[in-house]
């Protein structure tokens, strides 16, 4: 008797050790493969998205990257004009070891609101420009392959200074270009112009480095709703 009854709290332990493996692959590979949730560190997207807002963001729309490999899967389409992207931080550096292999698993154990990387990891800018399109900025404003247009998106300017064009860093706010988007790439800018570190600064995003496109807030409740 007392066999059986071990094997039976055996055999239900092996299947509460199974569901909760179980339920870890599957969370583990919608975080992967379909949808993940990031934090917005800064305000360059005000007033889309503000400071600490949490955000889901499509990794199969583009493509979602095979872990430990330079392969990706097949996407619904291309970043286009007016998409809000996630993707690799440009000056971002891989952190230790230990935290490179413990915090992806912290990471997805905790639905994304537990890390031990303090890095900034990801950025989220909206797409401008799409390989092959001539971005230049006069003034303050984008034209997009020499046309100024009407775009839906909002831009925000605080400053009303216009910082005239020259060598250095910060000249590169007002007036920049014009500059053709490479193959592979895109040309990434805030929403609040003045206010905001992106491709005016350190380039181009290349098509590896992108992770997926931002559609939904979930955090704060009372901005849960679709991104546009």
């Amino acid at each position: 008797m007392g066999k059986k009854r071990n094997g039976k709290k055996k055999s239900k332990l092996r299947e509460n050790l199974e569901a909760v493996g179980l339920a870890f692959l599957i969370v583990f590979c919608l975080k992967v493969f379909v949808v993940e949730n990031y934090v917005v560190p800064t305000g360059s997207m005000i007033p889309t998205i503000s400071i600490g807002n949490r955000l889901l963001a499509l990794k199969f729309f583009y493509g979602a990257k095979i872990p430990f490999t330079g392969a990706r899967l097949p996407g619904v389409r291309d970043p286009e004009r007016g998409d809000i992207v996630v993707f690799l931080a440009p000056d971002y550096e891989p952190p230790g070891l230990f935290i490179e292999i413990v915090n992806p698993v912290v990471y997805t154990l905790s639905l994304g609101f537990i890390t031990i990387d303090k890095q900034p990891k990801y950025f989220v800018k909206r797409c401008i420009g799409v390989e092959g399109d001539t971005i230049e900025i006069r003034a303050k404003e984008v034209f997009i392959n020499g046309r100024r247009g009407e775009v839906w998106w909002p831009e925000r300017h605080t400053d009303p200074t216009i910082i005239p064009p020259g060598d250095s860093f910060l000249n590169r706010r007002d007036y920049f270009g014009p500059v053709i988007v490479p193959e592979g790439c895109c040309f990434m800018l805030g929403d609040n112009r003045d206010e905001s570190y992106d491709s005016r600064f350190w380039g181009f995003v290349t098509r590896e480095k992108i992770f997926g496109r931002a559609f939904f807030r979930i955090w704060p409740p009372a901005g849960i709703g679709p991104l546009k």
